[in-house]
């Protein structure tokens, strides 16, 4: 699809949370914290790739980079009190897309996760797509989420004004996650 691939750490400090504008009450805020960090920014295991793609596609453009499509696949750890035996936390693999260009819309990323939808077979099933109320950090009008019965396979869309005043980031920055565990 044209995106070239970002490698991230799989630390961060849980600051990263406010500035994306995560709620305090959202399941990201149960972080593995590690007992002797490198340093206080990378004390917690990430549990989600999205505040360090923005940070990535923020380098690129202060940078004067005049468009990005950038993807990470990779690992995020949730703490959970109901861990399975021998498990320190829960694992989850998530694809992550981020984009900005000034032709860029929420389509053109829809076309991508499509794309990437297709080689998994999960257009060949029945599907739904629901805007996104619930998380700062979309757009409220300019995002979704797609659904195979209760199962969130994906979330993407705009990143909001708000969070995006948060970054060095143009208006048309957009950013997917694509959910692994769910597709299995």
């Amino acid at each position: 699809c044209g995106y070239n691939e970002i490698y991230t750490y799989t630390f961060f400090n849980s600051a990263l949370l406010d500035k994306m504008g995560v709620e305090p009450t959202d399941s990201r805020y149960r972080c593995v914290t590690l007992s002797n960090p490198l340093s206080q920014d990378f004390e917690n295991m990430r549990t989600t790739t999205m505040p360090l793609m923005l940070e990535a596609l923020e380098r690129n453009y202060t940078r004067k980079v005049s468009q990005a499509k950038l993807f990470e696949l990779g690992r995020v750890f949730l703490h959970s009190e109901n861990i399975k035996e021998g498990k320190l936390c829960e694992e989850d693999q998530i694809l992550t897309l981020g984009s900005y260009d000034e032709t860029s819309d929420f389509f053109d990323m829809k076309e991508a996760i499509d794309n990437i939808l297709d080689q998994f077979h999960i257009l060949d099933l029945e599907y739904d797509i629901e805007r996104i109320t619930n998380k700062r950090e979309y757009h409220p009008g300019i995002s979704a989420r797609i659904k195979i019965g209760e199962d969130i396979i994906a979330e993407f869309g705009k990143i909001s004004p708000k969070i995006r005043g948060n970054y060095m980031l143009p208006e048309n920055t957009y950013i997917a996650s694509i959910y692994f565990e769910a597709l299995t």
